[in-house]
């Protein structure tokens, strides 16, 4: 994506402002794809490696799974694959 974006869109929009970007990617949620519905009534915490317990209780709340799971679909729109680490939004690997 960033990639995309540096070629159709080169430099910083407010370079002459004197304002500069930095990009920065974090490894802390690896994606896993969502539990089925049956198995969603215990909230998934991850075995304890990311978020927290309240996090994944949102994520599940909201009919979303947990942390893990709202990165798997994040990581296999950009990439096609879900099971990766990044920040949860974005793939570590894809940001070059």
């Amino acid at each position: 994506a960033l990639k995309y974006l540096n070629s159709e869109y080169p430099g910083a929009f407010l370079a002459n402002e004197g304002v500069s970007y930095v990009s920065v990617g974090g490894d802390a949620i690896v994606g896993k794809e969502k539990k089925a519905a049956t198995e969603a009534s215990v909230v998934d915490n991850d075995g304890g490696k990311v978020g927290s317990e309240q996090v994944n209780q949102v994520y599940n709340d909201r009919g979303e799974g947990s942390a893990s799971s709202v990165a798997y679909t994040s990581y296999a729109a950009v990439s096609g694959i879900g099971e990766l680490t990044g920040d949860g939004v974005f793939l570590l690997n894809g940001l070059c």
